[in-house]
């Protein structure tokens, strides 16, 4: 699979970033968990939200863009399991004890996985 241009990154990107901060804001997601889900620091986070706003030129990374797109598929899915933002934001929080999610929270460990696989992958 070949790395996507600076033409289709900068397509994408600003779009992208609109859509997460609006997920993040249904989640009611804290500024610390936005940036941990994404893998950046305040500044850069604060300044790709404003370029996006206001629809300036943004071209983010590769690797941020797949933490985006991680986070979208979950909002995805989970539209079409609840019935509206309460129900999201409920089972985001909320520790399961089913086997695969070991107790935790799904945010705390999207969170991780996200840290840990690009940290793997060299990205």
């Amino acid at each position: 699979m070949r790395e996507p241009t600076d033409e289709e990154r900068e397509c994408s990107s600003s779009p992208a970033m609109r859509v997460f901060d609006n997920v993040a804001r249904r989640w009611g997601l804290s500024e610390r968990m936005k940036l941990q889900l994404l893998g950046c620091v305040e500044h850069e986070f604060r300044d790709w939200a404003r370029d996006a706003r206001w629809h300036r030129p943004l071209v983010l990374g590769v690797a941020i863009l797949l933490r985006v797109s991680a986070v979208l598929g979950v909002f995805g899915d989970l539209r079409q399991l609840t019935n509206g933002a309460a129900e999201e934001r409920c089972w985001f929080a909320r520790q399961l004890a089913a086997p695969s999610f070991e107790g935790k929270a799904p945010i705390s460990l999207l969170a991780t996985h996200l840290k840990a696989k690009w940290m793997f992958a060299g990205i």
